[in-house]
Parts: structure tokens; sequence; C-alpha cells
């Protein structure tokens, strides 16, 4: 696992949650392998898990931010942290629909 190798990888078999879509949406999964860095997660499919989101581990419940770095049918690896901004799509807490963006000014009529 090339993202996370030499960053003190170890094997392990733990239960999780990927947690997206501003917390609306929650896939179960195993996290396979786990470093300092990132994660190999199991899944029974990887359809639908964005480029970021939130991983909880169980049983103590951290949560770390994750951004996808591959995926195949069953497996999905990511790097802890978000590294890039797309818009339309789900960064952190807030999504881009969520934000109010100002009211253009319109100067006075003059008469």
């Amino acid at each position: 696992m090339s993202a996370i190798a030499g960053s003190g990888e170890r094997a392990v078999r733990l239960g999780a949650m990927i947690i997206c879509n501003e917390r609306s949406s929650i896939f179960d999964c195993v996290v396979r392998s786990l470093s300092s860095t990132g994660a190999r997660i199991e899944m029974f499919s990887t359809l639908g898990v964005p480029r970021s989101f939130h991983l909880r581990i169980k049983p103590s419940n951290d949560e770390h931010e994750c951004t996808l770095v591959s995926r195949d049918e069953k497996f999905v690896t990511v790097k802890f942290g978000f590294e890039h901004r797309i818009i339309g799509e789900q960064v952190g807490h807030a999504s881009a629909s969520s934000q109010r963006r100002p009211r253009p000014t319109v100067p006075p009529r003059q008469r």
C-alpha cells in the first residue's frame, strides 16, 4: 500500500464508519491497515464513496478527515487530512451550497 507505506503501517482489523454528505450518509467498513498518515479500508462496495470524508474508527471513536488516494472494487486507500477543495463537493462540515454568498450591491438610482 504505497500511500501509507513507510509511516508505521500496521495490519489491523477494526470496525469503522465512513461519514459523508454533511453527516447524512454512513458506510460501514473495516480498517485493514493503519498508519499515522492514512489507512486501507475494506468495504462491501466502494461505489458512492466521495473524495473527502470522515472516518470514525471503533471502539475508540477516533475520527479522521480523509482524502481518497485510490480505490478498487472492495478497498479504498486514504490519507488523513483534506488536501484540496473542489467546488460543489463536501469538504469539512459545511458544503458549498450551505454557505451564504454576499448579495451584489446595486448603486442607487440617480435622478
